[in-house]
Parts: C-alpha cells; structure tokens; sequence
C-alpha cells in the first residue's frame, strides 16, 4: 500500500468539496436569475399596466411584511435580547421603500430587457463608475446609459419627458441598492442578516402604509380597477422572489461574487431569460439596442484586476481611501454613527422632495428641500469637523484642531443667509408673476417630510443638528 503524505492527503477533498458548493452556488444563482425575470416579467404584464407602481408596491411590501410578522412570531427571534440601531433600521427600511420603488418605476417606465439588466446589475455598475479602476470600462457604461436613452427617444426632444422619469428612477434604484448592500453590512453583526433583513423589511412595509392611506385620502383611488385572480396570484410569487429568493442567493454567493465565471453566467442567464421571455409573453421583438446595450454594459460590468497605472485611478483610489478613513472614524463612535444614518436619511428624502417640487412647482417644497440641504451640509461638514477635532496638535497647529467645530458652525450659519436671500428674491418674483402649481400629491410629500423630521427627532432625541 502507498504511504500517504500527510502534507497532502487533504487537499484533494477540500478542493472536490470547494468545487462542489461553488458549482452549487452558481446554478443557485442563476435559477434565481431566470426566477427573478420571470416575476418582473409577470408583474409588468398582469399588474403594472392595469394597477400603476404605487399599488403593487403597497402589496407586494404588505406580503413581505406579513410573512416577516409570522416568522418573527414563530420562529422566538424576538425574544432573544439584542442592541437595535434604530436609526439604521430605519434607513435600512427607507432605502429597502426607495430601491423597490424606482425597480418598479423603471420597469414600468422603460423597455423590459434593458430595465432588467441595469437594474439587476445595478450595483456592479455603480461601483464601477464610482471606483473609476478602469477609464474604458466607465466610458462603456456611459455609451450603454446613453445609447439606450437616445434610442428610446429617437433623439427627439420632445420625448425627454417620457423617458427621463424612468431614469431617473433607475438611477435611484442604483444608489438605494449600493447603500442598502452597505447599511445591512452593519446591521449584520449585531442582529444577523435573517433579522436585520426582517426588521428592514418590515420598516419598508410600515413606511407604505401610511402613505397609501394618505394618498388614497387625499386622491381618491376608487377608479382603479381590481385585477383578475390571475393578476392577484402574482403578487405572493412577486413578493417571495425579489424580496427573499433573489437576495438570499445573492447572499450565498457572496464570495463569488465578483468572480468573472460568476458574472458572465449570471449576466448571460439574464439576459437571454429576458429577451425570450420579453419575446413570448409581452410580444416585443428584441431590438437593435437590446443586443448593443447589454454588450456594452457587460464590459463595464466584467470584474477585472486593479490596475493603478492610470493618474485617475490613483487619484479616485487615494480619495476612497480616504472617505473610507474618515467614514470609519465616523461610524466608530455610537452618536456619531446615529447622526451619520440619519444624515442618509435625511439626504434620501431631501432629493426626492426637490424633484418633486420642482416638478410640482411648489415653492414651499423648493425651499424645504434646499433647507434639508443644508440641513444635510451641516451634519456632514459637523461630523467632518468632528473627526478633525481629534487630531493631535503638531509643529504648525500646536493647540490642535479643537476650533475647527465652531469654524464649521460659521461657515454654515454664512450658507444659510445666501441660501435664504435667494428663497426671498425667489418668492418676490413669484408674488409678481406666478407661476402654475401642480398640486397632486403635494400634501403627501409634505406629511413624508414632517414624518422623516419627527422620525430624526425621535432616533437622535433631538441632537441631530451637530453645528
């Protein structure tokens, strides 16, 4: 009998069994692929079309937070004693709102196969923009964003205002899926990713309601038709797919996950999943841009190995590195940390209320949102200022970096004026020649940004303003 080499006789097994779960993890991932197509596709062919994105987003949250309530019931988590961060909860539950909110706008708004892949997709390429590792691969996200726009504008102006919204609402999805990835990345260690996924899910679940209530109140939905029992037996496969299948085997193939293979077979199964079930259920022949589009994005997606030769990328990388210094500073410190999420709270809310006041044209959401603005200003140049305060003194500054808080506060306070002279030269001119406001909906955005307001007040306990 062969001597076995006891430095080696277990590598064999280890790498069989390495193999095995990777291979695993990838066919994991790509039935959730063509799942995760699939119930797009259903919901944009039986719900969005008849219903409107407000409606499936209402219930389809409502069923995440049901089984959420019944598996926190059942399952004795709630009786285990743990340290919540409210304030992250909470903008863990917005964000969660926000991403399923622009994923289906976008899908109601844009072209099935190009609104499946960039929002899919969405956290690759967002990274990849912001880490700018590679020129061509951004300039090729760039070219895939803008030639899938000016195709489905044919380059007329006139219908800007059709496809903008749908953009617009993709590039909210991106950034609310890059923020959520990073805000459950801190909740986990804490609470463990099953519980902090459920108290988010449930948060985003509690933030619809009201809202629905309100808007159902003030609007009046009694025109919108019921769907059929086919079209209501989609939101229960809806909801479990791209609320709980999809993101736990994105989960479970975390370490994979920015692997080439892993990529490539995941990008691939999406997108022929789409252009054939884009083809068959909805009828749609896939165009010019639907083959160009997702070569593009595909190469600006594809992981690559860092190359630092490029004077940008060193200088994108030496400021991440240095964001990511002050934001460990930050969110080492427990107040700071609370000030620091309902700083991205407030942000998140602040964006959505100035788009929809410009859109509105309603002065008073202007203004709000450009106090909210400044609102966020000062919280970020506070807590910068914070970090900065605890330098140690050196040969040029010998007593330290302690005044650089009341320097912030000055700076802030003189930011403020200019801002409010120009809302006073704004509201004369509007007092002079008034404009027409679209009122829809405007009591609604109002009430969200007083419950954000109270909501700081109650996580902070009133602290909130660090200037």
């Amino acid at each position: 009998m062969d001597s076995v080499d006891s430095r080696t006789r277990g590598k064999v097994t280890l790498h069989a069994s390495g193999a095995a779960n990777s291979s695993s993890a990838l066919s994991r991932r790509l039935v959730a692929d063509v799942l995760f197509v699939l119930a797009l596709h259903a919901a944009k062919d039986y719900l969005l079309v008849e219903v409107g994105v407000f409606w499936v987003l209402v219930r389809v949250l409502a069923c995440g937070g049901l089984a959420v309530i019944m598996w926190l019931a059942t399952s004795g988590q709630l009786q285990t004693n743990r340290t919540i961060e409210w304030p992250a909860i909470g903008t863990s539950s917005l964000l969660l709102f926000m991403r399923h909110a622009a994923l289906f706008t976008t899908l109601y708004r844009l072209p099935f196969i190009r609104a499946i892949l960039f929002t899919h997709f969405s956290p690759f390429w967002l990274k990849s923009l912001l880490s700018f590792s590679s020129v061509k691969q951004v300039s090729a996200i760039i070219l895939a964003l803008a030639a899938s726009f000016c195709w489905d504008t044919q380059f007329s102006p006139g219908n800007f205002n059709d496809y903008l919204p749908g953009y617009g609402a993709l590039l909210i999805e991106a950034v609310s899926s890059v923020a959520l990835e990073h805000t459950e990345h801190v909740l986990s260690p804490s609470l463990g990713q099953p519980v902090s996924a459920a108290f988010s899910m449930l948060g985003a679940c509690m933030f619809s309601l009201p809202l629905y209530m309100l808007r159902h109140i003030l609007l009046g939905d009694a025109n919108h038709r019921i769907p059929g029992l086919a079209s209501l037996a989609v939101l229960p496969c809806l909801a479990y797919i791209i609320l709980y299948f999809e993101p736990r085997a994105s989960i479970s193939t975390n370490v994979a996950v920015t692997s080439p293979r892993y990529v490539t077979f995941s990008y691939i199964a999406t997108c022929a999943a789409a252009i054939v079930l884009g083809y068959l259920g909805l009828g749609h022949m896939p165009q010019s841009a639907d083959f160009v589009v997702p070569v593009l994005l595909l190469y600006g997606v594809y992981p690559r190995p860092n190359q630092p030769s490029l004077a940008a990328s060193s200088y994108y990388k030496s400021a991440n590195r240095l964001a990511q210094a002050y934001l460990k500073d930050i969110l080492s410190n427990p107040e700071s940390r609370k000030i620091f999420y309902f700083l991205m709270l407030n942000m998140c809310y602040m964006l959505v209320q100035m788009l929809y006041g410009i859109w509105t044209n309603s002065l008073g959401l202007i203004s709000d949102a450009i106090h909210m603005a400044f609102d966020c200003m000062a919280i970020a140049v506070g807590l910068i200022a914070s970090v900065m305060a605890r330098w140690p003194p050196n040969e040029r500054f010998t007593y330290g970096y302690g005044r650089i808080e009341t320097l912030s506060g000055f700076a802030n306070g003189i930011f403020l004026i200019l801002i409010s002279v120009f809302i006073v030269f704004e509201a004369i001119q509007r007092l002079l020649d008034p404009p027409e406001m679209n009122t829809s909906q405007l009591l609604l955005v109002s009430s969200l940004g007083l419950a954000v307001n109270l909501f700081g007040m109650f996580a902070m306990g009133g602290h909130h303003h660090v200037s």
